[in-house]
């Protein structure tokens, strides 16, 4: 005898994926759920091994939080706690976000690559930034924590060069110092100093004072040129500029920042493009 059939004619009905509810068009989605602050899986511990059971990531501030700025990038650094395999860095750039950098952001930093990089690689811009880091380490949820390390980078000041040279005119020689600047800025009084040793001055003392050179506006572009009578002597010149202030502008090889009684606005960053002789 004929084998029986299925039902439905023979035809066979393979099992298929359950299929979401038929929603009308036009009809508003419910936002998808966000995973809420709770605790996350732990996963392997430092030692490769599997954490105790019941024991989850908690949030744990860092220590020794510091960033050193390399031109519009930082480098930041912390001292991990005990355990901790990830951290959660947060930042915030208070110009806003410049150039197609987002205003704010965040970023998890794995130990592996942070130990690999010498640090957390952060491109902000030359405008200050606050930065947040909390690392994440075992522990029992609902575990309360002092919050994370704070740290607020100050703006990069704008870096002032400056090129002295000679020119003859029919009323003599003439020197011209031409100051250019990467950002727009205030350029405090200098004083100009004309050093004649085998070696450039390296502060006023060791030279003689032939100029001031007024407070004024700098702005990039076009150069900010200052001439004054000079006449140099035999074997070496040098012109070099020092701040008629010591306090107020951050000379090369300085911090890279506002010094004495200088605002973070006002601080600049002078140094000759030259170090060669006239």
């Amino acid at each position: 005898p004929a084998p029986a059939l299925p039902p439905g004619g023979g035809a066979r009905r393979e099992p298929t994926a359950p299929q979401a509810p038929f929603t009308p068009p036009g009809t508003a989605q419910p936002p998808p759920e966000e995973p809420g602050p709770g605790p996350r899986s732990a996963g392997p511990g430092p030692d490769g091994q599997d954490p105790p059971a019941g024991e989850d990531l908690v949030p744990a501030p860092v220590t020794e939080l510091a960033a050193i700025r390399r031109d519009d990038h930082l480098l930041v650094v912390w001292v991990w706690p005990a355990g901790s395999r990830t951290a959660l860095v947060r930042w915030r750039l208070e110009d806003g976000g410049t150039h197609g950098r987002p205003g704010s952001g965040e970023a998890t930093c794995s130990r592996r690559a942070y130990d690999h990089d010498g640090g957390f690689e952060l491109d902000a811009g030359y405008g200050a930034v606050s930065l947040t880091v909390e690392a994440l380490v075992p522990g029992q949820a609902g575990a309360t924590f002092a919050g994370p390390a704070r740290l607020r980078v100050a703006a990069r000041p704008p870096v002032v060069s400056y090129e002295p040279s000679l020119r003859r005119t029919l009323r003599g020689r003439v020197a011209r110092l031409a100051f250019r600047a990467d950002a727009s800025c205030h350029l405090p009084a200098l004083i100009v100093v004309h050093g004649t040793s085998r070696y450039r001055p390296s502060n006023p003392g060791e030279g003689r004072l032939v100029h001031e050179i007024p407070p004024q506006r700098v702005d990039p572009g076009a150069p900010t040129v200052v001439e004054f009578p000079f006449t140099p002597s035999r074997g070496d010149n040098w012109l070099v500029c020092f701040p008629a202030r010591p306090a107020r502008p951050v000379t090369e090889g300085g911090p890279a920042g506002a010094t004495g009684d200088t605002s973070e606005s006002d601080a600049i960053v002078l140094r000759p493009s030259a170090r060669h002789r006239l």
